[in-house]
């Protein structure tokens, strides 16, 4: 594989840059950008030239190589070199019918040899599980779903995903990706840390949570927020909510607060929560997430071994990961980085959700305030 990679800090002392860049050969063409350039018709024209599917969404912070940055466009070209292949599908989730619009995506897709599809969506109102459901009822559970869900610096309002066909605020883009050599594998990083009772959910619907142990959820969230609980939605960020399988046992996922509504009590999440689910709180600082990154990362790379030769990794980490970590928010990609020697091309973006199984061969599930790579690469025999 080639890959070829620029930041661009402005669009009208960069355009020789860009244009440049879309001028090389290519399978695929990722762009991950502050929501400001969506809005810039000379940026949106150079990319609409190109001649091989270019495709992207909004961020609330970009990542190239080891670097997270803020206010910049990332353009990553990505030539496969005969190793692959990608094509590119794109629709739209009419009507809250997610079922349907992934079965249309896994047909669309189905192929010899896919061994990935990648996700980009808008970021606000947008419950995936059901378009998982569907793509996996189609290609099987063997296909890895992976990407993520537009960004907007959780602001929640309006994100944009970019199409071969222009920029969308509601489009689904679904990108697969083909070949014999192909491999793709995950890690995924979290690094947030339980505290407080389990409590059972005893009224929800779809993502809003209104009553747990019989009482309102608002209620209960605040009373261990101390001074936080004033601040809130924004400081919901930081205390992101464990599902469980029971009473006991974690299922790996985690909820984040978008909003808070004092009338009724409730917490509208990141996601879907079942009714008699439970629910833990949890919190970090910067050090734990980021040990979480260098533990994952160093474990990912020894499991991965000399049977596959690394391509390139699409990172996708929640926005609430950059606001706890602050200044220190380069140090997460810099654990894969350094992993790799500095040698693997990274690109990305921060989200308003991640999407990965929770282990191989399973079916995508829609995480909350988690880091999700993925790398993409060719067998070492190939």
């Amino acid at each position: 594989m080639e890959v070829t990679q620029r930041i661009i800090h402005s669009v009208d002392t960069d355009i020789d840059v860009i244009e440049s860049l879309l001028a090389q050969p290519a399978d695929i063409i990722l762009v991950f950008a502050s929501p400001t350039f969506f809005s810039h018709s000379t940026f949106l024209n150079a990319l609409s030239q190109h001649h091989v599917p270019v495709v992207g969404c909004s961020a609330s912070g970009e990542i190239a190589g080891a670097d997270a940055l803020e206010g910049t466009a990332v353009i990553t070209v990505i030539d496969l070199q005969g190793a692959g292949i990608t094509r590119v599908f794109i629709d739209s989730v009419d009507n809250n019918h997610y079922h349907d619009c992934g079965q249309r995506v896994g047909s669309a897709l189905n192929g010899d040899n896919l061994r990935a599809v990648m996700l980009l969506t808008r970021g606000t109102e947008f419950l995936p599980t059901g378009l998982f459901n569907g793509i996996h009822e189609v290609l099987g559970d063997e296909v890895l779903v992976c990407g993520g869900m537009a960004g907007d610096y959780a602001r929640y309002t309006r994100t944009f995903v970019l199409t071969p066909h222009g920029i969308s605020d509601d489009k689904v883009v679904a990108v697969g990706f083909y070949g014999p050599t192909l491999r793709v594998q995950q890690a995924i990083i979290r690094g947030w840390q339980p505290f407080g009772p389990i409590r059972q959910v005893t009224r929800s619907d779809n993502n809003i949570l209104y009553e747990l142990d019989g009482k309102p959820a608002l209620d209960i969230y605040k009373t261990y927020l101390g001074d936080y609980a004033s601040q809130l939605p924004v400081s919901g960020l930081l205390f992101p909510l464990e599902m469980m399988n029971s009473y006991d046992e974690t299922s790996g996922l985690l909820r984040a607060l978008y909003s808070i509504d004092e009338t009724e009590g409730s917490l509208v999440l990141g996601g879907k929560i079942m009714q008699d689910a439970y629910l833990r709180l949890s919190h970090a600082s910067a050090n734990d997430l980021i040990s979480d990154a260098e533990d994952a990362a160093a474990l990912f790379k020894k499991q991965l071994g000399d049977e596959v030769i690394p391509g390139f990794a699409l990172i996708v980490s929640c926005v609430a990961r950059k606001v706890v970590m602050g200044d220190q928010v380069e140090e997460e990609v810099e654990a894969f980085s350094s992993a790799f020697a500095n040698q693997l091309p990274l690109c990305g973006f921060y989200s308003n959700g991640e999407f990965a199984p929770l282990s191989p061969n399973t079916s995508c599930k829609l995480h909350n305030q988690t880091m999700i790579v993925t790398l993409f690469g060719v067998t070492a025999d190939a």
